[in-house]
């Protein structure tokens, strides 16, 4: 999924240590982002789906630093997921200081796919 910025979503995966669940997602740069980014993950389940989610991570994006061809992976962790629950993360890119999200060709988010805990 290609963002209005130049950055494009590749894909994701979710893996747990211990109390720890992290979602990496992994970008595609076609050069620098002039503004200030953080990544937004928004952690919901099937009862979350609209609305207000279960859970929030969001994290710097050094996005200047990017360089054209580049290969990123940003992370956002979750604690103390319950075992046998289905979730899912919506993931976006917003600017600081004035938050507005980045677009892309079909809204200003991406729902991954259904995870859960074992």
């Amino acid at each position: 999924v290609e963002f209005a910025h130049g950055g494009t979503l590749l894909g994701w995966r979710t893996y747990t240590i211990g109390p720890r669940t992290r979602v990496s997602t992994l970008w595609h740069a076609s050069g620098a982002l002039d503004v200030n980014l953080q990544q937004f993950h928004h952690l919901r389940t099937q009862n979350t789906l609209e609305g207000e989610p279960l859970m929030v991570s969001d994290v710097s994006v050094r996005g200047h630093l990017w360089r054209d061809g580049d290969t990123v992976i940003v992370m956002g962790d979750f604690f103390d997921l319950e075992p046998g629950i289905q979730y899912t993360v919506d993931i976006g890119h917003y600017t600081l200081p004035d938050v507005v999200r980045i677009p892309h060709v079909d809204g200003d988010s991406v729902r991954l796919g259904d995870f859960s805990i074992e």
